[in-house]
């Protein structure tokens, strides 16, 4: 499952989302719209691009705070 960044002309992108409570990453804890079946993560090192027609719909939408806590970890990745 992919969590969307951004969409640029056809392609959009999005980190990837696991539900294995021993992975690390940005856990979800609410959504603006829909929900996920199992407690999930979103792995902000597994950045993907795709084209928007790949995507079959859209599940749900993660809050505010959890899509800036995202960022900020990925904006971490490229510090030195």
């Amino acid at each position: 499952m992919q969590k969307r960044l951004a969409e640029k002309g056809e392609d959009i992108i999005g980190c990837a989302i696991t539900s294995n409570p021993n992975s690390e990453g940005v856990p979800i804890n609410n959504f603006e719209e829909g929900s996920l079946p199992l407690k999930s993560k979103i792995k902000y090192w597994q950045i993907h691009t795709f084209l928007k027609d790949l995507a079959i719909k859209k599940v749900a939408k993660i809050s505010k705070k959890t899509h800036k806590e995202l960022l900020k970890q990925i904006d971490g990745l490229f510090q030195i």
